[in-house]
Parts: structure tokens; C-alpha cells; sequence
């Protein structure tokens, strides 16, 4: 029961730690914005407070001057250089307190004010607002190319492909410069990559010392159990993915997965699995949700061993450039090929917050509930709760190095042979630490040595036990 208060309290501080980071953090920055032919060029002699009412720091050599809003409606000369300037430079915090002001004034640019509305909208991740200020802009001026590639951007950013290549379609004829030239080239392609196939790869060489789960207890009683298998082995993974995208950021897609390991002299304890996804989705603003049912099939010691059906829903949100949010619910029903005892009903559901301190340093919290329910014995159905937590980081040196805790409760609903009577139930810790260098690479290859440890407490000595594994893994993107 404090393992599941723990886990459960945990639970809300992930919820409310969700809430803190949609409220509270900077929006997603946007690309390098170039600024349009049709506007002068200024330089940033600007800083901007945050004061009420708003007030303008301008930077005249060695003097500095402190204009309030009163003194920028004056000065409609002074007030649109302002904007301009934080324009140029992509600064939100100035469009902020500058574009009421300048909406204020006896008359304004109506070409500079839907601008910066547009800038203003991009910069704060506000992409539908963004697309339709910049709409109407080119309805003013249609020629404006730098306008119209922002425009793009943006429709990609908020993953409206086809409206996207339409807006690039108008660009292509057109005598861009060289910059402008170069960005088009840029999205082209990155619109392009969004519907390949996407493959990756993972090898681990491995060393295990307990590859049959034996318990850490070797007798009880008349019972003698099983030693410990220490054994070496490969371990691979392959995922092969594909989106199809389609208007208003929907999307049909494939997902292919394969893992498993082989043991070079226990073969019977080796496995593998493959999964097959087909699924459909939708992703605007920061935000994905997809739906996507599946098939797998497991072999266990060369022999077909099990296969599954169900479906699986994701959500995934960036709250900001440093928050980041997803959401996992999955149903599945597995069918065994010899113990159908064994067939059941299985429900997942996770949460996890990531946040990003900066390039290449990150940490991770994550709690999931799982439940197997429906097989015939009831000490073959569980419900299990767990908590983890990932941190990594890349150093200046290109030293890399990771750390992943686990734990969880799981509770069966019935005794086991040693339970005395009670339903079983276990505890399962799990730690994993890794280590890398950007110098050692091959090919693209940069291998990472992993060392893991893994300990389940138990009320039945039978399933009490504790397991290492040491391997190097490389990864490969395609």
C-alpha cells in the first residue's frame, strides 16, 4: 500500500507539473524569420520593459532616452522604427509592448500592423491566428515573397502539408534571392522527408547473468529451484515507419517493429517479436493524436509462441520548447498457441512530462498502469502500477551519459504455491546506466555501454529475484 501512495501522489505531482509547464513556460520558438523586401532595414537600438504603461529604452550613443507610451503616439515616426526594430530581431517580448501601442496610433501601416501580428502570433506557437494574419497580408500586398514563405513555414510548422506545397508552388517560378532561394530549397525538402520511410536499427552484444529468472533463493523446504543461466547474445531491434499525409494536418500511417534476442548457447530462452500498426492521425499546433490498431506475433525458443490483436492511442503535446507531454492507452487480447490458459485481456495506460534543459540534456518522469485480466487461473492475473524517471546528458567534452530508475507494485489476484495463502504479491526495482563518446563512432555508429540491474521482492520466494545485464548498443537512423 506506500508503494501505491507513493506512485499514486507521484501521479498528481505529474498532472500538476503538466498544468505549471502549459502555464507558465515561453512559447515554442519559430525559425529564423527573414524580413520582407518591402521593408527598410533598421538597426536594433531598442529595449523593451514590461512596465505598465509601456516604455521604450533607445540607445543614442553614449545617451539613453525613456519614452513612455504617451511620448511613442507622439513620435509615429519613433513608434514604427520601434516595431520595425523588434520585428527584425524576432523579439516577442517587444512586439508584445509595442503592437497595442502602435494599434493606437493615428495611423498606422495597415501592411506593418497585420505584419507583426503575424510575427507576433508565429513567435508565440499561435500557428492558426499566424496563417490567417498572414492570409490577409497577401491579400494587400500578393507579391510580397518573404510574406509568402513565411506563410509555408508556418503551414508546415502546423503540419498542413498540402496547403504548405501550394504556397511553395507559387514561389516556384518566382526570382527569389539567394537567402529566399535557399529557404525554399530547405522546406522543399523537409516536406518531402516528412512522407519517406523511415527506418532505425539497434544492436546490443550481450551479457546476462540470469536468463531463465531463477529465484535468488536456491532450496525451501524438500524444493530445490533452478540455478541461475549466465549466457551471451545478440539483441536487435527494427522499426520501419511511414506517414501519409493528408489536408488540415491528418495523416494515414505504418509502423513495423520487430525485436528480439538470441542466446548463443540457451537458445530456448530466446525470442522474438513483430508488431504490424496501421493507423490514422491527426497533428496541428505542437499537438498529435493517433489511433492505431495492430497485430503481433511472438516466438519463444524458435516456436511459435503467442499472437495479439488490439489498438493503441497516443497523445503527444509540446507545451513549449522545453515541455513536452504524452499519453499512451492501449487494449490487446493475446491468444497462446499451446497454454491457452494462459489467453487474456490486457490494459495499458501512461504519462509521462519530459523537459528539456538544453541541447542534448534532458530528464524524463513517466507513471503506467497495466493490467492482464481473463486468464483461467487467477494467479495468472496481475494489475501492476510504476514509475519512471530518465535523465541525460550530453557533455562539452562529447562524453554522454544516461541513468533510467523504475519501480512498481504488482498485485495478483490470487495465492501462488509459496504465497501461504495470500495473493501474491511483488515489487520490482530497475536501474540502467549508460555512457557514450561522440569520438567513438563508426559509420554514424556511436556505441553506448549499458550496464542494468533489475530486483523483484516477493511474498513467494519462487519469483524473488535479482538480474544483470551488461551490453553495447549502437543505433542506426535511416
Amino acid at each position: 500500500m506506500k508503494n501505491l501512495a507513493i506512485q499514486f501522489a507521484a501521479m498528481a505531482c505529474l498532472a500538476v507539473l503538466t498544468a505549471h509547464a502549459r502555464a507558465n513556460d515561453k512559447p515554442l520558438p519559430a525559425p529564423v524569420i527573414a524580413w520582407p523586401e518591402e521593408l527598410s532595414s533598421t538597426n536594433s537600438l531598442y529595449r523593451f520593459e514590461h512596465d505598465a504603461p509601456a516604455r521604450l529604452t533607445h540607445n543614442i550613443d553614449t545617451a539613453v532616452l525613456e519614452v513612455d507610451e504617451a511620448t511613442l503616439l507622439a513620435n509615429p515616426d519613433l513608434l514604427r522604427r520601434a516595431m520595425v526594430s523588434a520585428m527584425r530581431s524576432d523579439n516577442t517580448a517587444g512586439i508584445v509592448v509595442l503592437l497595442p501601442v502602435y494599434e493606437k496610433s493615428a495611423s498606422p501601416d495597415p501592411v506593418l500592423l497585420e505584419y507583426a501580428r503575424a510575427i507576433q502570433a508565429r513567435l508565440q506557437g499561435r500557428h492558426n491566428t499566424a496563417v490567417q494574419h498572414y492570409a490577409q497580408l497577401l491579400a494587400q500586398v500578393p507579391d510580397a515573397h518573404g510574406v509568402r514563405m513565411q506563410l509555408a513555414e508556418t503551414l508546415a510548422d502546423n503540419y498542413q502539408h498540402r496547403a504548405a506545397t501550394e504556397q511553395l508552388d507559387l514561389l516556384q517560378n518566382a526570382e527569389l534571392e539567394s537567402a529566399l532561394r535557399e529557404r525554399y530549397a530547405r522546406l522543399h525538402q523537409r516536406l518531402q522527408e516528412r512522407e519517406q520511410w523511415q527506418f532505425h536499427a539497434a544492436v546490443q552484444l550481450l551479457t546476462e547473468d540470469n536468463i531463465n529468472n531463477a529465484p535468488t533463493v536456491r532450496r525451501a523446504g524438500n524444493w530445490t529451484f533452478d540455478a541461475p543461466l549466465q549466457d551471451r547474445g545478440l539483441g536487435y531491434q527494427v522499426a520501419l515507419d511511414k506517414k501519409w499525409l493528408l489536408p488540415h494536418g491528418a495523416f494515414y500511417a505504418l509502423g513495423i517493429t520487430t525485436e528480439g534476442r538470441q542466446y548463443a548457447r540457451h537458445s530456448r530462452y530466446s525470442y522474438f517479436t513483430t508488431r504490424f500498426a496501421p493507423g490514422i492521425g491527426v497533428a496541428r499546433q505542437g499537438k498529435s493524436l493517433s489511433l492505431s490498431p495492430f497485430i503481433q506475433y511472438r516466438w519463444f525458443g524458435g516456436h511459435a509462441y503467442a499472437h495479439s490483436v488490439g489498438a493503441q492511442v497516443q497523445w503527444h503535446e509540446a507545451w513549449s520548447s522545453r515541455w513536452q507531454t504524452r499519453a499512451t492507452a492501449e487494449y490487446g487480447h493475446q491468444r497462446h498457441r499451446e497454454r491457452q490458459h494462459l489467453d487474456h485481456a490486457s490494459y495499458l495506460a501512461g504519462l509521462s512530462l519530459a523537459y528539456q534543459l538544453g541541447a542534448g540534456h534532458y530528464w524524463q518522469i513517466g507513471h503506467e498502469y497495466y493490467a492482464k485480466t481473463g486468464t483461467r487461473d487467477s494467479n495468472d492475473r496481475f494489475h501492476q502500477a510504476s514509475l519512471r524517471a530518465q535523465w541525460e546528458r550530453r557533455w562539452p567534452s562529447g562524453l554522454g551519459t544516461a541513468v533510467i530508475a523504475t519501480t512498481g507494485t504488482r498485485l495478483y489476484d490470487g495465492p501462488t504455491l509459496f504465497s501461504q495463502g495470500l495473493r501474491r504479491r511483488d515489487t520490482l526495482h530497475g536501474i540502467s546506466l549508460s555512457l557514450w563518446h561522440q569520438r567513438i563512432n563508426h559509420s554514424g555508429l556511436t556505441p553506448r555501454l549499458i550496464w542494468s540491474h533489475q530486483r523483484v521482492r516477493s511474498n513467494d520466494i519462487l519469483f524473488a529475484l535479482e538480474k544483470s545485464r551488461v551490453f553495447i548498443e549502437a543505433n542506426k537512423y535511416f
